[in-house]
């Protein structure tokens, strides 16, 4: 089956795919909510700013493991180049798409409005 996209995105998103194992998946999805239960039900309100500096760090040290991660790899800045225009191309044809739809029937609808607006 062809790819419209470029062969190194066809690539990297048939790795993701394969890589996915939804077992992992179900297993984030039941400790996240196991964790929205333990904060609603047994979680102390006063321990509240000790768990967002918590959650913060956690967060940064997440952010930096992965960016390690992704400058070990060889040819990232490749990758993210690459990655970046299909990125740019996916968000302006839709955009540009949905201005060129949107504008001819707002202006439609909305001389509609004022003129039902004037006769009342």
């Amino acid at each position: 089956k062809e790819c419209f996209l470029s062969r190194l995105f066809c690539d990297i998103l048939v790795k993701v795919s394969k890589n996915a194992d939804k077992e992992k998946a179900m297993d984030v999805i039941i400790v996240m909510c196991l964790g929205v239960l333990v904060g609603k039900f047994f979680f102390p309100v006063r321990w509240k700013r000790i768990n967002e500096i918590l959650q913060t760090v956690c967060t940064v040290l997440l952010i930096f493991s992965m960016g390690v991660m992704l400058g070990s790899r060889e040819d990232f800045v490749r990758e993210i180049t690459v990655l970046g225009s299909h990125s740019i191309i996916f968000f302006l044809i839709p955009s540009v798409f949905s201005v060129i739809a949107v504008y001819p029937l707002t202006r439609i609808f909305l001389e509609k409005r004022r003129k039902k607006g004037e006769e009342e």
